[in-house]
């Protein structure tokens, strides 16, 4: 471990309480972690107070640290990505992932909870497993446009042609919606016209598009929960349904999320209980903020993991094929410095996600 770590996060304001559930995750692995005889000292800065991160940055070296975790902010990320190899005295390890940034120094990482990595998993999955005529639904807004978009480019780089797609409105007509991407007016129009020109009675048999062979979903849970039902009554009942973390809340809730059954889904192994050494510091957690625990759980593991990589990251630099059992995946370093999680995959069964190979 680094002698001194600083933490710049942005602990008033807008991202306040993102920012809590990342440090409190760092603090709850750091004290509750006994295998390091000589622990590293903790400084936290917060960044909401300057618009100088990299100064932040000099203040926090210049005070000792030489390791820092931060910032959170995306536009922060890439200003102190800016610094030279010469100013950049200590490494680095920013809480996302910046596009516009094409060269760092050596010593800059990026650890992100980042959907677009979520996606790419996601469509690398189902090329594997042979699909190759998916349709991709998400929210009507600038994430879900985020998410196509990546979905596609992916997909489009493996060889596949660009998904049919919808968005979805909260307040819209979601039924309309499905009938829409699944063509079904289409049919129950065929069938009138039909049934006029024969002017019998015809036993037409409305039905979906065919062209489909599985449903891409990335909606929040309480949309999620919603469309699974669509799907089915819309006779899409057997077109697997393929989905990102965004559709499970984090915790078992069997009531709610029976309308999700058989969604098939992407997550960390922190949510999904495999990651057994990380046990302890979960229940820690969950005793200390019982409330935050459910609702910033994968910050909290983003955390946890960021005090861990601050000793890993060298042998993920040393080993470029070694993976570290992370709280949010298995984690390991792709070369242009970014941290890559590779997540666990889950069914939902009875209401409950059930882990698959």
């Amino acid at each position: 471990y680094p002698a001194q770590i600083a933490l710049l996060l942005p602990l008033s304001g807008t991202h306040q309480k993102a920012a809590e559930a990342i440090r409190d995750g760092f603090l709850t692995k750091y004290y509750g972690d006994n295998a390091s005889a000589n622990k590293p000292r903790v400084q936290v800065y917060d960044t909401t107070s300057t618009n100088d991160i990299q100064g932040l940055y000099m203040q926090a070296v210049n005070e000792g640290a030489d390791f820092v975790i931060g910032p959170l902010m995306k536009e922060k990320v890439l200003e102190l990505s800016r610094l030279s190899a010469y100013q950049m005295k200590a490494p680095v390890l920013a809480l996302n992932f910046n596009p516009q940034i094409r060269r760092a120094p050596d010593n800059f990482y990026q650890f992100a909870l980042d959907p677009e990595d979520e996606v790419q998993q996601l469509a690398e999955r189902i090329w594997q497993k042979n699909y190759r005529h998916p349709a991709i639904i998400v929210p009507k807004n600038t994430w879900g446009q985020r998410i196509e978009k990546a979905f596609n480019e992916k997909w489009e780089s493996m060889g596949g042609k660009s998904a049919q797609s919808v968005a979805i409105s909260d307040k819209g007509d979601s039924a309309k919606a499905i009938r829409d991407l699944l063509l079904v007016d289409e049919s129950m129009e065929r069938s009138k016209i039909i049934k006029n020109a024969i002017r019998e009675k015809v036993d037409y048999q409305i039905r979906r598009r065919q062209d489909l062979d599985l449903v891409v979903l990335a909606a929040p849970p309480e949309q999620a929960r919603q469309i699974k039902p669509l799907l089915n009554f819309y006779f899409a009942h057997d077109l697997p349904v393929y989905a990102t973390s965004s559709v499970y809340i984090g915790q078992p809730t069997p009531s709610k999320d029976q309308d999700v059954n058989g969604v098939i889904f992407c997550d960390m192994p922190w949510l999904l209980m495999t990651d057994q050494k990380s046990y302890a510091t979960k229940a820690l957690i969950t005793k200390h903020w019982p409330e935050e625990a459910n609702m910033y759980a994968r910050l909290f593991a983003m955390g946890v993991d960021a005090y861990e990589l601050t000793s890993e990251i060298p042998m993920l630099q040393a080993e470029p094929y070694r993976e570290y059992q992370g709280a949010t995946g298995m984690l390991s370093l792709t070369p242009d410095h970014r941290i890559n999680r590779r997540l666990v995959w889950a069914q939902f069964s009875r209401g409950a996600p059930k882990v698959i190979d």
